[in-house]
């Protein structure tokens, strides 16, 4: 007897909890959406104090804290609306002058890349080959101590004034 009535209970549970989802989704499905324009309207009408804000909410049919919610909004696209005219912000002109630029200095940048990783590539050929010169400068050697670097000596008859100096290249440690 008790299993009954306790299924019986269970079952209108369930059913009162369906009916509030049911009526949630209602809610939700037709509730009023309202434009910016109308928004602005009610919150400026707010403004004027001719109708206290509890019977501007009960005639637009939304919650007091709602339109409080609006207003803070409203107060603060003003302020920083005052705000950007302090600050002068750049002219369509400057916009399109500016992303010319960058794209030019975007080519650029990948053009230089693509130079850096040829003539790395081009250096690491010639190394792994065992050729002695490559360019206008000689290997001397590897060292095993400076981690993959190579010393590098300029040949005599280059003419710079820099002949004889080591310089230290990192060479890749990967083979193609």
């Amino acid at each position: 007897m008790t299993q009954g009535i306790s299924d019986k209970l269970w079952q209108a549970e369930a059913r009162t909890e369906e009916t509030k989802q049911f009526i949630r989704d209602i809610k939700r499905t037709t509730r009023r959406r309202f434009t910016s324009e109308e928004k602005i309207r009610i919150v400026l009408e707010g403004f004027r104090r001719d109708t206290p804000i509890r019977d501007i909410c009960r005639r637009e049919g939304i919650r007091p804290s709602t339109y409080y919610a609006w207003l803070k909004e409203f107060m603060e696209a003003g302020k920083e609306r005052l705000q950007r005219d302090t600050v002068r912000g750049a002219t369509r002109t400057e916009v399109g002058e500016l992303k010319r630029e960058n794209a030019s200095l975007k080519q650029l940048v990948a053009e230089l890349s693509l130079q850096v990783h040829v003539l790395k590539k081009r250096l690491h050929r010639s190394w792994n080959k065992g050729e002695v010169c490559s360019g206008d400068y000689c290997r001397e050697g590897r060292d095993s101590g400076t981690g993959g670097r190579l010393s590098i000596t300029a040949p005599a008859s280059s003419g710079s004034t820099g002949a004889g100096q080591e310089h230290l290249l990192q060479m890749d440690e990967e083979k193609d």
